[in-house]
């Protein structure tokens, strides 16, 4: 006899499929914009650069009607102007968009997510006020990190590092020997050659769930990359993995108990 079950997890399974269908539609991420706020969160020097403004930037996204809830973003191309507010598309970092590929978007997707990952670590806590662009980042000190050490040592640092993945470093970086930065780099790289470059892999579908990248449509505009969910360790996904594998398991044994038992 069928369990009665059976239809409802088929339901619920085709559910999930549609959503994520619609999530990453093509359709959806057109006739998107983006507004960034202030950048309100000081200046970093690297070693060997420049003095450029510290992400991540406040934003908001609005994708046809509905408003996102990405409210934290990276700046991917840090020699170009920025309009508001700019026109473009938004999908996962899987998709790549223009001239990126799709090392460059997962590479900086890594990084991005870094931020709260840090931030959570150093009990730092991050919220937006404010509204367009008079958006604000605020940042609070709920342990022993300062703001100062957090925003010298974790934001300024993923910044650049993010522009020197994307190879578009501003003008005056090109020839950085910032350790801070050439460590995120390198960090970023060793996850693209060990975890990022398989699809299938739950640490890059983790990723590619929870960021996403903003590509600007006209050609001249800034493009962006959302910091949405910190990213867990790569163990403790494979933990994740492990527990759901067993629970089915345990599942499909006690279902093939009752059909022998009937």
């Amino acid at each position: 006899m069928r369990s009665p079950y059976c239809g409802i997890r088929n339901l619920i399974a085709l559910s999930i499929c549609l959503c994520a269908l619609l999530a990453f539609s093509p359709t959806l991420s057109a006739n998107t914009t983006i507004t960034i706020g202030e950048v309100n969160l000081g200046n970093y020097t690297p070693t060997g650069g420049v003095s450029e403004p510290v992400g991540p930037y406040p934003g908001t996204l609005v994708i046809g009607t509905t408003t996102s809830p990405n409210s934290l973003f990276f700046c991917l191309t840090g020699n170009q102007a920025l309009t508001d507010p700019e026109t473009g598309t938004e999908d996962p970092p899987s998709v790549a968009q223009g001239t990126m590929t799709v090392q460059q978007e997962e590479e900086a997707a890594f990084l991005a997510s870094l931020t709260l990952t840090d931030a959570a670590a150093d009990k730092i806590g991050i919220t937006t006020t404010g509204s367009g662009t008079s958006k604000t980042v605020d940042l609070a000190q709920n342990g022993t990190v300062t703001i100062a050490s957090f925003v010298s040592t974790v934001l300024g640092p993923i910044q650049t590092a993010i522009w020197d993945i994307m190879g578009t470093l501003p003008s005056g970086d090109a020839s950085i020997t910032d350790t801070a930065t050439l460590n995120l780099v390198n960090e970023a790289k060793t996850e693209w050659t060990n975890v990022l470059s398989n699809p299938s892999n739950a640490f890059t579908e983790f990723l590619n769930a929870n960021v996403q990248v903003f590509y600007p449509t006209n050609g001249c505009g800034q493009a962006f990359i959302s910091v949405d969910a910190p990213v867990p360790e790569p163990g403790t996904l494979v933990l994740f993995g492990t527990g759901s594998l067993l629970m089915g398991l345990g599942c499909a044994r006690r279902l093939w108990a009752r059909r022998r038992s009937s």
